[in-house]
């Protein structure tokens, strides 16, 4: 089914990214309004992709742009 596909990818709450990244939710939604992230809305909440965090983390700590 399409809907457990896309709880697959996007497995990773706000508030866990915001620790994984070490940054306030609201720097995370503005990540997200600004595309540098991607997020799903599944039941009312949003979710994130565990594997991207981890890659912008990465990009964040090298310093690199994220901009597209």
């Amino acid at each position: 089914m399409q809907v457990d596909n896309i709880q697959k990818q996007y497995n990773f709450s706000r508030e866990a990214a915001s620790r994984l990244l070490k940054a306030s939710i609201r720097t995370l939604d503005r990540y997200i309004k600004s595309k540098k992230l991607s997020s799903q809305v599944i039941g009312g909440r949003i979710w994130l992709n565990k594997g991207e965090i981890e890659n912008f983390k990465r990009e964040k700590i090298r310093g690199v742009t994220v901009d597209e």
